[in-house]
């Protein structure tokens, strides 16, 4: 061979037929994969109107006890005011 008919050197990037359609395969099934991941998963139904039957009010108008609530963080208090 002379000089003029050597073959250049391949790029370290060079890239196949097979390596192009493989990349270009994974890319839209992750794309799409992602897709129908946030579409069938995050994305849920809204509707209108109200989500059941109406119910009357009149029974919320007073107090069901008439008893203090007495929770974990007022016991806590309570604790740490007796010492």
């Amino acid at each position: 061979m002379t000089n003029s008919q050597e073959v250049p050197p391949k790029p370290w990037y060079s890239l196949s037929r097979k390596r192009v359609v493989l990349w270009l395969t994974l890319s839209v099934c992750s794309v799409g994969g992602a897709v129908f991941y946030l579409e069938f998963w995050y994305h849920h139904p809204v509707g209108s109107g109200p989500a059941g039957p109406e119910v009357d009010a009149a029974q919320y108008c007073s107090a069901r006890f008439l008893r203090q609530v007495i929770d974990g963080i007022y016991l806590l208090l309570l604790r740490f005011q007796a010492h």
